[in-house]
């Protein structure tokens, strides 16, 4: 409660002015209920203000009637100091010793007031006499001027403590929350840098600081092409020290590269540097990029690279014989004919090679090991490519296996008709049709049959036998051959043209060639032969002969026998692109 006499700052529970000893004025009872309905609160965990016992004496009680008149005579020099005793405040302790002041931390003797200080018309005799000598009051002036005294002597105000606990409060959590903002502060430059110069990685950034480790983060691997050439490749850049040396390597090549500036380089490495060398099964390959930094010390430190996926481009390939991807057929021999994306590439069927021309068209024969299932694999392989497959699935039946000539049987006549006699498995049922005449003659418990062929002229002929026993039916084709007349053959001939073989190689015409066998293309148990003639001046024939009857010749390589064949031209062989001749009769020497 501040006095608003002398404005010093009194208790709450005081009635007078602990000062000048003025009354206080209280607050008005009107208020009092209020004040007391707020106390019955809870202070929400504060303290609450004791409750002070108020004095038995009020100064409010006291009349002017009470205080009896000052004798200024009476009063002495040495009642001062029991005028001030009476009258001064509770605590305070007066006397003509210097006075320490411990707030202003200043010494003074304020046993009387300074008349320096009043101004003249406060100016008064320092020793009052009371008329009372049994009550001693000083006068109101002097109480004032001492409340003066006080006050300026206070430098500074006075506060409840717990304005001061609250000051401290705050102060504290000021620190902590400027340490807070100091901490994320040094968080967030940690993370922009780490983030910068090491990727993000926190065992990059010790690894490169304490470590001596030249990487600072993981390479960044990006798809681009050659700006002169357009060709695909990858853009590698590497994060390390300065004055450090990136090297490459893949297979035979190596290459260095110093770091100069930025902490970095960017290596341009074209994709077909890490295409396979072979033909591959997947259109996509992995690899991981060889690459180490090198620090100025000499010292290698392999780089951990992502693997990068590379696109290896495809051989396609096209089978159109046979056209079905699975047959039946009464024949070992299949004959396979297609075409591929790229002629550089090699053509394979169950890893038999066969021919490519150059525009990407291959054919061939293939035979099979037996009767029974098998798959024909047919492969389009080039290196750095992905292998063209497809598959054919063949069943070569037993029933048409088992089909042959019986003993002694010909497939050549000279006659308009003549009897083939065959052989077949017993209990199978048998039909022949093409160039034949009646209906074949079966013994099926015997397992024999024959027919008769019907060749009206010289020339080539075919009969289809088909064969079926367990619900099973299976094909087999006979070349049958009516032979021209040896003597007028043989003279009619022409001595060998190889240029007008080659220029017209459909042409009828008879010729007779001489020369050596070089390679057996194809051949049977029966007689029939494919085979390759030189001819002489590096001239090479592709001769067809079928010797299926009893005074056939034969083929053989390397017997130092030079044959003599008179032949007609029948078209160019597929696989060799060389003239093609059918031979009606062979003689050796």
């Amino acid at each position: 409660m501040i006095c608003k006499v002398c404005g010093a700052y009194n208790e709450d529970f005081l009635e007078s002015c602990s000062i000048c000893a003025s009354p206080l004025e209280q607050e008005s009872k009107e208020t009092e209920p209020e004040k007391q309905e707020e106390d019955s609160h809870s202070s929400w965990g504060f303290v609450r203000a004791p409750k002070w016992p108020k004095p038995d004496f009020s100064a409010s009680a006291v009349s002017e009637d009470d205080i009896p008149p000052i004798n200024a005579g009476s009063v002495s020099s040495g009642n001062t100091g029991q005028i001030y005793s009476r009258f001064k405040p509770q605590g305070f302790s007066y006397s003509n010793e210097e006075y320490y002041d411990e707030d202003s931390c200043e010494d003074h003797d304020y046993s009387e007031p300074l008349e320096s200080e009043r101004p003249e018309t406060e100016k008064r005799n320092k020793v009052y006499s009371l008329s009372d000598g049994d009550e001693e009051y000083p006068p109101a002036d002097s109480v004032r001027t001492y409340a003066r005294m006080r006050t300026r002597r206070e430098e500074k105000p006075y506060y409840p403590k717990e304005f001061d606990d609250r000051g401290d409060s705050m102060k504290t959590m000021l620190f902590w929350i400027a340490s807070g903002i100091l901490v994320i502060l040094i968080a967030v430059f940690g993370f922009v840098y780490i983030n910068k110069n090491h990727g993000g990685s926190l065992g990059a950034f010790f690894s490169t600081v304490f470590a001596g480790n030249p990487v600072l983060k993981e390479p960044e691997v990006v798809p681009a092409a050659s700006e002169t050439t357009g060709e695909p490749g990858y853009n590698i850049t590497v994060f390390a020290k300065n004055g450090s040396t990136v090297r490459f390597i893949a297979g035979e090549i190596e290459k260095d590269i110093p770091i100069t500036s930025s902490n970095s380089v960017t290596l341009f490495i074209p994709q077909a540097i890490w295409i396979p060398q072979e033909p591959v099964d997947s259109s996509t390959v992995t690899v991981t990029p060889d690459i180490k930094v090198i620090d100025k010390e000499g010292k290698e430190t392999p780089l951990e690279m992502t693997p990068i996926s590379i696109n290896v481009p495809d051989i396609g390939i096209t089978v159109t014989t046979p056209q079905m991807s699975s047959v039946t057929t009464d024949s070992p021999k299949i004959e396979i004919k297609g075409t591929v994306t790229d002629s550089a590439a090699k053509v394979f069927v169950n890893d038999v090679q066969f021919a490519v021309d150059e525009t990407g068209n291959f054919t061939g024969t293939y035979t099979l090991a037996g009767a029974g299932s098998h798959e024909l694999i047919i492969e389009a392989r080039k290196d750095g490519c992905r292998i063209g497959r497809t598959a054919i699935n063949v069943e070569y039946s037993a029933a048409a296996a088992a089909v042959g000539l019986a003993e002694g049987a010909e497939l050549r006549g000279k006659t308009d008709t003549w009897t083939v006699k065959c052989t077949m498995e017993a209990g199978s049922s048998v039909s022949v049709t093409g160039d034949v005449t009646g209906t074949p003659v079966v013994d099926s418990a015997a397992g024999t049959f024959s027919f008769t062929a019907n060749t009206p002229q010289p020339g080539r002929y075919s009969a289809t036998v088909s064969v079926t026993k367990d619900g099973k039916t299976a094909t087999k084709t006979f070349l049958l051959e009516r032979a021209p007349d040896y003597e007028s053959y043989t003279r009619g001939a022409h001595k060998m043209d190889y240029a007008r073989i080659k220029e017209a190689p459909t042409h009828k015409q008879a010729y007779k060639c001489v020369g050596t066998i070089e390679e057996i293309i194809e051949s049977d148990e029966l007689g029939n032969y494919l085979a390759k003639m030189d001819v002489g001046d590096g001239n090479i024939l592709v001769i067809e002969y079928h010797g299926v009857y009893s005074t056939a010749g034969s083929m053989a390589v390397g017997d130092g026998r030079t044959y003599t064949i008179f032949a007609e031209p029948n078209g160019i062989h597929e696989e060799t692109g060389l003239p093609k001749m059918y031979a009606w009769f062979v003689l050796a020497s």
